[in-house]
């Protein structure tokens, strides 16, 4: 049975298809985890099965998530105070730049995932952001997902991280968010070609970047509008995070959901207790 909590809901979906590894469960669950996470693999699957797919995309590769750059971009969020925005990159450096659980390489090793000791400070950095957002359960979850996968030292991080959450409240005030800040986070989603993403941070901090944000906003807007004529030539349909894209009139209403919505999450919680309520509830007789 899986376990239906938000912050676990995307690791039991993808559990789901890794387990069945049987094609007809691939197409029913593929589309949930691409939903919750969709800067995947899978979210990007599900693009290009509901694309035409004719010509090569110009060469561009949109989204072309790398851990680098999103590193990046969510710690300068984190130093902005932006906790919010800061707690999606780093969900995405996860989703989006490691494997799904349970995945292995063609030698049979565990590689690179996101509930591994690799990505157990991760966890704890975005239990700390959901503390500092005053969500306890959410900072617990994470910090446990760091216990479970990390070694012993992310195991005594996150024992203290949890006794502190139930013992005390989040500041009350957050640092003031920096231009400087602001627009390296923008470059760094820029750089992946994750230029809504960009464009709508920049638009949404207008009053602290100033006449230099909104340079930048209109520079990468003329830049994104480059891309996706390179990206839909040759290509009847094109559909991008979800979206249908084809009419360039679009282009400049892209954006990039993060991941675990809401309406995402009950939507796979839904699918997820159907097939739990399909199960037999007593065992076949024995012939």
């Amino acid at each position: 049975r899986c376990v239906l909590e938000d912050g676990l809901v995307a690791d039991s979906v993808w559990g789901l298809v890794e387990i069945a590894r049987d094609p007809a469960a691939m197409r029913r669950w593929l589309p949930a985890a691409g939903e919750i996470q969709p800067l995947s693999f899978w979210a990007g699957l599900m693009d290009a099965q509901a694309s035409a797919i004719l010509g090569d995309g110009g060469g561009q590769v949109i989204p072309a998530p790398e851990a680098r750059a999103m590193l990046q971009a969510a710690e300068a969020l984190a130093q902005a105070g932006l906790y919010e925005w800061a707690a999606v990159a780093y969900r995405e450096l996860l989703y989006a730049t490691a494997a799904p659980p349970l995945l292995t390489d063609p030698y049979g090793r565990a590689t690179k995932n996101w509930l591994s000791a690799w990505s157990a400070p991760v966890w704890l950095k975005i239990a700390d952001l959901e503390w500092r957002l005053g969500r306890p359960e959410s900072a617990v979850m994470s910090a446990a997902k760091a216990a479970a996968f990390g070694g012993e030292a992310d195991r005594r991080r996150a024992a203290v991280f949890i006794e502190r959450t139930v013992a005390t409240a989040p500041p009350a005030t957050r640092p003031a968010p920096q231009a400087e800040q602001i627009i390296e986070a923008a470059h760094a989603y820029a750089r992946m070609n994750m230029h809504p993403r960009a464009i709508a941070l920049l638009a949404e901090q207008a009053e602290v970047v100033g006449p230099a944000g909104a340079a930048l906003r209109e520079e990468l807007s003329a830049e994104w509008r480059g891309l996706m004529k390179r990206f839909t030539a040759g290509k009847p349909k094109t559909v991008l995070f979800g979206q249908d894209v084809t009419d360039p009139a679009t282009w400049d209403r892209i954006t990039i959901p993060p991941p675990l919505r809401p309406e995402a999450i009950r939507a796979a919680r839904e699918k997820i207790v159907a097939k739990d309520s399909d199960s037999p509830t007593t065992a076949p007789a024995q012939n």
